[in-house]
């Protein structure tokens, strides 16, 4: 898959796709969770949030708490990402 597909198939998640992933990482990762919860840069007064606010908020969330994120963890991380990301789970990047 060339770069600019990538980019596209990115453009193309949804808020209801970026709904679910939070959910399911709250529900596999008690950490993010408890971080999620307060988040305040990037989710709304509301507490809604875009797509890319969630997926940078996951970047800074494995940067920052990397060296205590269990093996599991990372696991439930990238099949959360597989699932949302790429429509045909048998599709290899």
């Amino acid at each position: 898959m060339d770069a600019q597909t990538t980019r596209a198939r990115l453009v193309g998640v949804s808020d209801m796709e970026a709904s679910s992933f939070a959910i399911h990482l709250e529900k596999s990762i008690p950490k993010f969770k408890e971080l999620w919860a307060i988040e305040d840069i990037y989710r709304e007064e509301n507490r809604s949030f875009s797509p890319h606010s969630l997926v940078a908020f996951l970047r800074d969330f494995i940067l920052f708490e990397y060296p205590q994120i269990k093996s599991e963890e990372l696991v439930q991380i990238a099949k959360s990402i597989e699932q949302v990301f790429i429509e045909d789970p048998d599709f290899h990047w």
